[in-house]
């Protein structure tokens, strides 16, 4: 694996941790900043499939409802082919 690579799975589980900080702050700014503009959030189907900066909407939206979250990252599965990343991360919320 070459440095490149290394970075930027580094730089991907910033992205995830930034998620939860995110998340658990409720913090539009943060959420907003960790998806590209054209990124595609999948919660499964009843729950939310569209623009993830919809999905931040929705999400804290939804969070009130909740006196306190803590979300936690388990194993994270990452292919990185050039430009392009694909991945898996298993959290507990």
């Amino acid at each position: 694996m070459d440095i490149q690579t290394l970075s930027d799975r580094a730089e991907i589980a910033d992205l995830l941790a930034l998620y939860c900080r995110g998340v658990d702050r409720r913090d539009e700014a943060t959420l907003r900043s960790i998806y590209h503009e054209d990124a595609i959030e999948d919660r499964s189907e009843g729950q939310f499939i569209g623009p993830a900066q919809k999905w931040v909407g929705w999400a804290l939206s939804v969070i009130p409802v909740f006196e306190l979250t803590q979300h936690t990252i388990l194993n994270s599965l990452v292919e990185i082919e050039g430009d392009t990343a694909y991945g898996e991360t298993y959290f507990n919320a």
